[in-house]
């Protein structure tokens, strides 16, 4: 049995009207990264607050949730495990895996205009230096928002091979 609980990192009084307003609160964050671990801290408290001390914690993250995600592990915060699906991977100057504590997978999109190979690379690059587990899954052909049904990115191949390379990472990486 699992337990999942989502957080929201942006302001109560953000609007999002359409893309515009969305690009404009993820690029606050991303220009703010003390801001943007503060409120991944505060949303990880609340949420260890409703589940209590579980001794298995992953975290999961599309797009932007896949960047977020990624901003945990780099920040130290302990956790069993960091899902990235179709996420933003570079890491910020200033940024390292040195204290991540947790395994990593990537679940990624070969033609992925928002975050390229050259990022996927650069990423393996800085796990494989700071020793981080850690597993990449590339799905030919496939741009960014693969999973989103409606998107002209939508590949339902790579959503359902994600879907089971995530339950297989969760059964590997379960600590019991």
């Amino acid at each position: 049995n699992a337990i999942g609980v989502a957080f929201d990192l942006f302001e109560a009084e953000a609007k999002f009207d359409g893309f515009e307003d969305y690009r404009r609160e993820t690029s606050f964050l991303y220009k703010n990264r003390k801001e943007f671990r503060k409120r991944i801290k505060s949303g990880l408290i609340e949420a260890r607050k409703i589940l209590g001390n579980l001794k298995n914690q992953f975290i999961i993250g599309y797009c932007f949730g896949g960047a977020t995600l990624l901003e945990t592990a780099r920040s130290g915060e302990e956790m069993t495990g960091f899902v990235s699906f179709h996420g933003g991977l570079k890491t910020p100057d200033g940024q390292d895996y040195s204290e991540t504590s947790g395994s990593i997978l990537i679940l990624h999109g070969s033609v992925d205009p928002v975050s390229g190979m050259d990022d996927v690379m650069n990423l393996v690059k800085e796990l494989n230096d700071f020793e981080i587990q850690h597993e990449v899954h590339i799905y030919g052909g496939v741009r960014h928002s693969f999973t989103i049904k409606g998107s002209r990115d939508y590949s339902e191949n790579a959503e359902k091979k994600s879907w089971v390379a995530l339950l297989n990472y969760l059964k590997q990486n379960s600590k019991i």
